[in-house]
């Protein structure tokens, strides 16, 4: 008897361990605790940029040269003050679409996730069917060929006796035609 193949099974996810899960979890938590002061550092810095801007230059100096020397002063102030906006805008930009493009990547990535392991599951399930069918061919081709060997003696021994007594009947015709493809069956069986 042919026994069938072993197959191994599909892990439906790798095991996790807690130090993982922890440290993905104080990842998640510093990564959000940066982009919070991220985020107050901008609103203020954008807060503060607007309200000087929108200060009146004046200068309380009775000078001429004292005077255009501050309000330039408080414009070189204001550039720098826009300047540094830009950057803190540019890292706010930044973590919005981290955050913003990290959701929908990670839903694809499970989705993906998913449809391989249905796929690696269905590719098993197919593999072990194929297997059963083999061993069950196997098997029809060996309990065949035990019938086909059993019943090749009866079929010789018949035709001797039919020959012996000189008989040319259909029958023994066929018998022949038929010991001869039982034969023939053995070998294609046997290949």
């Amino acid at each position: 008897m042919v026994t069938p193949m072993v197959l191994p099974t599909a892990s439906t996810a790798p095991s996790s361990t807690s130090s993982g899960d922890r440290m993905q979890i104080f990842r998640e938590i510093m990564t959000a605790l940066i982009s919070f002061v991220i985020l107050i550092a901008s609103c203020y810095m954008m807060l503060d940029t607007y309200v000087s801007g929108k200060r009146v230059i004046e200068s309380q100096q009775s000078d001429e040269k004292k005077n255009i020397a501050e309000i330039r002063a408080r414009l070189d102030a204001f550039g720098r003050q826009k300047d540094i906006l830009l950057y803190g805008l540019g890292l706010l930009g930044t973590v919005t679409g981290y955050y913003l493009g990290r959701v929908p990547a990670e839903l694809r990535a499970n989705t993906a996730q998913n449809q391989v392991t249905t796929a690696n599951n269905t590719a098993l399930q197919a593999t072990a069917k194929a297997a059963e069918a083999v061993a069950g061919k196997a098997s029809l081709a060996k309990d065949t060929t035990e019938t086909l060997n059993q019943l090749l003696p009866f079929i010789s021994q018949a035709t001797r006796d039919i020959a012996s007594r000189g008989e040319a009947t259909p029958s023994r015709g066929d018998l022949e035609v038929a010991e001869r493809e039982i034969e023939s069956l053995l070998r294609r069986i046997s290949a």
